[in-house]
């Protein structure tokens, strides 16, 4: 059980609570990846997964939770990272049509790298991306990130059954 600093900090006196300094430092630098990975993996997007990413880490900031320990900051997160992958979806701005133009300028840009690329050609992604959203969800959670097919299921809000059932359509 890893300690984490202590969550909440003082009050301010024109808003709410935020989370401290030190605790936000830590949750970044510990819980970016499996946050990033979990978007990435459901959005099939860098830029997308960032945005998301951050969206959690805004709303970490704003919320009045009190950890237990490391596993259940990461657990939220995750959860949150889930959740939030599902918002952009229902946003009207996300099915408008792109230009050519608008595409041609994303092509120059370059914001992942070759690591990413890799990663994205390799043919167990290629694979993962042509599943349903659940059963990648599933399979990412229990194999990437290592969590038991109960925690696994707590973080996709269905029952244990259920996410054995999607990590066995998936595989």
């Amino acid at each position: 059980m890893t300690k984490i600093p202590k969550p909440i900090g003082a009050k301010e006196a024109a808003g709410p609570a935020l989370q401290s300094e030190p605790f936000m430092e830590y949750a970044v630098a510990h819980h970016r990846g499996p946050v990033i990975r979990l978007a990435l993996a459901r959005t099939r997007n860098m830029a997308d997964a960032q945005d998301i990413a951050q969206n959690v880490f805004i709303k970490l900031l704003k919320s009045q939770v009190r950890f237990h320990d490391d596993e259940h900051l990461k657990a939220w997160l995750l959860r949150a990272a889930h959740d939030a992958c599902v918002d952009p979806y229902r946003q009207a701005w996300r099915r408008h049509a792109e230009t050519r133009e608008d595409m041609a300028a994303l092509m120059d840009q370059d914001p992942a790298g070759p690591a990413l690329e890799a990663v994205m050609d390799h043919p167990v992604w290629i694979a993962m991306g042509r599943l349903p959203d659940k059963l990648r969800v599933a399979l990412h959670l229990h194999y990437v990130e290592g969590y038991s097919v109960d925690e696994a299921a707590k973080i996709m809000g269905c029952s244990p059954a259920a996410a054995r059932t999607r990590l066995h359509r998936g595989r």
